[in-house]
């Protein structure tokens, strides 16, 4: 069955309210289920990225 946009968008805000950053691949959580092969290796978010992420998340949090 398919429903239509319309359906929706009361419940999806216009803008996010949260934004999630993984700012390191590293994770040590060992989960059975995880699909992320390298999660043990260190790889921390370069500023240049970082810069970028906090520009575009900006842009929803204080709308022009």
């Amino acid at each position: 069955m398919m429903h239509s946009p319309a359906r929706y968008r009361r419940r999806i805000a216009r803008r996010p309210r949260t934004a999630v950053v993984q700012a390191d691949s590293f994770c040590n959580l060992n989960c059975t289920y995880c699909y992320l092969p390298d999660r043990d290796r260190r790889a921390p978010m370069s500023v240049a990225i970082a810069e970028a992420v906090a520009r575009s998340v900006a842009e929803f949090a204080w709308p022009r």
